[in-house]
């Protein structure tokens, strides 16, 4: 669900406007690019019937404990910074526990594993796309009240919405 989180980083910045676009979009990331690292490190694995386990990145414990921990170092930013940061974190696992089947671990180790599987249904496209959809109608309803909606952000939330589609045309 790649492209609703970029949108909930629209989303998140409409309310949030002191914080910049682009570091609410690496906090949207934030858990993927940990993800990445401990993979490169053996923290977490991957085999060839998927995770092994998704537990220092993606679990509810540690989701939290990131998006806490990366929020205090804004703390001279102020609180509505701090969190938006939190926030855009958290908001990955959120989403991930919508789409996925249940492979998000509790807390690193734990037995017990959450996920909604939403996008593995057969309506799984036309969920993400009215998640993201809805994440980006929201963006745009908070600026066009005060004009002040950027090309950059348009063409961001277009440019999301238009991928979602050449997937499904594509067949991806």
């Amino acid at each position: 669900m790649y492209i609703g989180h970029f949108a909930a980083g629209l989303a998140i910045q409409s309310r949030f406007r002191v914080v910049p676009l682009w570091i609410l979009l690496i906090g949207i990331a934030f858990l993927d690019i940990l993800f990445s690292i401990f993979i490169v490190f053996g923290i977490e694995r991957i085999s060839t019937k998927g995770f092994d386990f998704i537990d220092w990145s993606h679990s509810l414990v540690m989701s939290l404990v990131w998006s806490i921990g990366l929020a205090l170092l804004f703390y001279k930013k102020g609180s509505k910074y701090m969190l938006a940061i939190g926030m855009a974190i958290f908001s990955h696992f959120v989403l991930d526990f919508i789409s996925h089947a249940p492979d998000l671990a509790l807390y690193p180790y734990s037995s017990i594993h959450m996920g909604l599987g939403l996008i593995l249904s057969k309506w799984g496209w036309w969920i993400e796309l009215g998640i993201s959809f809805t994440l980006c109608a929201f963006y745009f309803q908070q600026f066009l009240p005060i004009r002040n909606l950027s090309i950059y952000a348009v063409s961001i939330a277009l440019l999301l919405l238009s991928l979602h589609i050449t997937r499904k045309i594509l067949g991806l």
